[in-house]
């Protein structure tokens, strides 16, 4: 059995200092001031119940008059838990399950049982994965670590109205913080076992008045494997680096636009599962190996119980390497009563990574060398009513385009591929891979109040998708010649497009209980 979420259980001590400005002394006389002078005595008074507004719905609804199924997650919860990252975060939301195999790119997230099963960028992802709106194709693009997050909103269940990228299973929406219309700020400092160091900080506040507002945060958190690796390099280290940037301007009370900059460096001894439990006689032949067995064990035994120990014989390198650029730009009108609004994007990744697939002691079969580039382009353009009539309603476009290149190559150890004579097993087979995607959609969606308690809401989507994909792969022996010819992707499969239609229809009602 091999399990792909080894246990890490940090010790960790946090320092935070909330409302930090550079001019600190200049706001801290005033309070302190102003503390001096207020009654010694005030009545206590009932705290209201916290008003949370729902922004993945696209409209800035209530929590409970939302028509869909969702759960939110502010940043007090997310910072309480010690979640810094994804895998940590999943174990606050029920239903939502996280696995990751040999590097962050081929991360997992499941909803309600449903997950798509390998890592291929060719596949898209069961669980649409959102940062302030805006699709980012995988998990690993997203959210790194969780610096300067508002709160998390969970969407359960196929969303084919509002959604038309990768959510038949639901969607996870990371909304960042806006920037303030008052000066402060916030920094903490993390600090626990095996020299985990993470800090973060954001600066906030206006720029010109209340016209031009910014937001400034930056984060670095760095820690030694947790996996004792007895042949090699300890593994499932932390090191990553990332900034945010955000401008909002007002130019008028109609008319606002947020422009926003990303930027996020990774670099991993990352990921090797742990194999549990492990037979005897693996053991054995790995610590000693026999005559006619070619491949020399290394004399140090395999670990047995390798999720309790945290321990692991890898001889081989395990790295993740990964560099982010992301640009946004929203605009928000207001015409009237409605709402027109238009989200632009561009991201950009690059990674590069090594895997020693083998995951033993043993020289057996390793990737050297796999690089990847993803660029992602998206616009969207929305006009919605108010939501406090009788009748409201959303209406958009949607366009999506990725490009994805890949070049990879296999090495297998030159007597694995001789045990049969050489010409079955290929010591080396290079691949390469080029993926371009282009998603296009309208959509809209109305809800009618019957009365106070009873509401009626339906939507229609059509997608139109354009996929290609082209690719080779070769088998090649130790001295270059090909053992076959080079693969490559029929001309007939290479090309997929077509569109669908798809809705939805819901009834929102109280009974009593609250709605349902």
């Amino acid at each position: 059995m091999i399990s792909q979420q080894p246990v890490y259980r940090p010790m960790a001590f946090r320092a935070s200092l909330l409302s930090l400005s550079v001019a600190l002394g200049v706001f801290a006389f005033p309070a302190l001031a102003q503390a001096q002078s207020a009654p010694t005595q005030r009545a206590p008074q009932a705290e209201e119940p916290e008003l949370v507004i729902v922004t993945a719905t696209k409209r800035g609804q209530t929590i409970l008059n939302a028509p869909v199924s969702v759960s939110v997650i502010d940043s007090a919860l997310i910072e309480g838990a010690g979640a810094t990252n994804f895998s940590e975060l999943a174990t606050l939301i029920p239903s939502v399950v996280f696995s990751q195999q040999q590097s962050p790119v081929q991360s997992n997230v499941g909803m309600r049982g449903v997950t798509t099963a390998g890592g291929s960028a060719a596949l898209e992802p069961s669980v649409g994965i959102y940062v302030d709106g805006i699709f980012t194709d995988r998990t690993a693009f997203g959210i790194g670590d969780f610096n300067d997050i508002e709160r998390v909103e969970v969407l359960r269940g196929p969303q084919s109205t509002l959604f038309g990228n990768s959510s038949p299973a639901g969607v996870i929406n990371f909304v960042t913080k806006a920037p303030s219309s008052e000066f402060g700020g916030e920094v903490s400092a993390t600090f626990g076992n095996f020299n985990r160091q993470q800090f973060s900080g954001t600066i906030t506040g206006p720029l010109i008045g209340d016209t031009l507002l910014g937001r400034l945060s930056v984060f670095s958190h760095k820690r030694d494997g947790y996996l004792n690796n007895v042949v090699g390099v300890d593994s499932n280290d932390q090191n990553s680096q990332g900034a945010r940037g955000k401008l909002e301007w007002r130019p008028s009370e109609d008319l606002t636009a947020t422009f926003g900059l990303e930027w996020g460096r990774t670099r991993q001894n990352c990921c090797v599962p742990l194999f549990d439990p492990v037979p005897q006689a693996l053991i054995d032949r790995f610590a000693t190996a026999s005559l006619t067995f070619p491949f020399r064990g290394t004399g140090a035994p395999f670990p047995l119980n390798q999720i309790e120990t945290q321990t692991i014989a890898t001889d081989g390198r395990n790295t993740y390497d990964q560099d982010l650029w992301a640009g946004s730009l929203e605009l928000r009108w207001r015409i009237g009563d409605l709402e027109l609004t238009s989200t632009t994007a561009y991201r950009q990744i690059d990674q590069f990574s090594i895997a020693d697939i083998d995951f033993t002691a043993l020289d057996l079969i390793l990737f050297p060398g796999v690089t990847r580039e993803n660029e992602q382009q998206s616009q969207e353009v929305r006009i919605a009513s108010p939501t406090d009539g009788r009748f409201s309603w959303l209406a958009g476009a949607y366009y999506f385009r990725k490009q994805v290149t890949e070049d990879s190559v296999s090495l297998i150890n030159p007597q694995v591929a001789a045990l049969l004579g050489g010409g079955v097993i290929a010591q080396r087979s290079p691949s390469f891979s080029d993926i371009d995607n282009v998603n296009m959609a309208v959509f809209g969606e109305g809800t009618l109040t019957l009365n106070e308690n009873w509401s009626v809401t339906g939507g229609l989507r059509y997608n139109f998708d354009d996929k290609s994909i082209t690719a080779r792969a070769e088998r090649l022996r130790a001295n270059g010649t090909a053992l076959s010819p080079i693969q490559t992707i029929p001309a007939a499969f290479q090309n997929r497009d077509g569109g669908e239609l798809s809705g939805r229809f819901l009834v929102q009602g109280d009974l009593g209980g609250g709605r349902t």
